[in-house]
């Protein structure tokens, strides 16, 4: 990300995914937002997008059932997570949220705010780090290890007041200029997503590999796959 220095690591277990979530020249992670749907527009936020259906797809344009966003930060110094779900059968009523602009309009089955993640975050006016524990039920995620799933991640950058955000920066989406356009920045865009593999070897800490390409390999019609390191 040019001269900001954003990056994350992972690991999981049959209950749990556990992000840690590092950048250096990013603002603070900072969030003075009022209304808990729009927190992507309202300051610094992670932000962490995975198609939970690895039978989905791998082209598909529009997002489809299980494409999630988990957007978590720090609101007035308190630990927030919102769950983004634009296809959700079975999603209530009073969960749904669209936004409409000039230009874009962008709607959701869901979203909901998830207090079962678990999320702690330190730094200071220019760095910070967040980590979190994200239960796999919260997500709707089942890993099957050795599958690959759609996923990307990112860092909403704020400046020092934590009141807007100055620029996107994301792993695998280059498509992320828009800051001036609710709706447009609030949209899921699957078929920008890199891959995960969630392996079923331990690294060397003892914990499941986790795998990531942000470039995808193969055509349409293709079997997408990672490259392996």
């Amino acid at each position: 990300f040019a001269d900001r220095d954003v990056t994350l690591a992972m690991a999981y277990d049959d209950k749990n995914l556990y992000v840690c979530f590092s950048a250096r020249n990013a603002g603070p992670m900072k969030n003075s937002g009022n209304d808990w749907h729009r927190l992507f527009k309202t300051g610094a936020a992670v932000d962490l997008q995975i198609g939970t259906d690895p039978k989905a797809a791998t082209t598909r344009q529009s997002p489809v059932a299980g494409d999630t966003r988990l957007l978590m930060t720090m609101v007035k110094g308190e630990p927030a997570a919102v769950l983004y779900q634009p296809n959700a059968p079975g999603a209530k009523p009073d969960e749904a949220w669209e936004t409409h602009t000039s230009v874009f309009q962008s709607g959701f089955d869901r979203v909901v705010k998830v207090p079962e993640v678990s999320l702690v975050a330190r730094g200071d006016a220019n760095s910070y780090c967040v980590e979190a524990m994200i239960p796999l039920k919260v997500l709707g995620l089942a890993i099957q290890p050795d599958v690959c799933y759609k996923m990307d991640w990112g860092s909403l950058v704020s400046g020092p007041d934590g009141s807007s955000v100055m620029q996107r920066l994301y792993w695998a989406n280059p498509q992320t200029s828009i800051v001036s356009d609710e709706a447009a920045e609030s949209m899921l865009h699957p078929d920008l997503w890199g891959m995960v593999r969630f392996g079923t070897g331990t690294g060397p800490k003892g914990k499941p590999e986790i795998d990531m390409e942000s470039t995808l390999k193969g055509g349409a019609g293709d079997e997408f796959k990672l490259d392996e390191e």
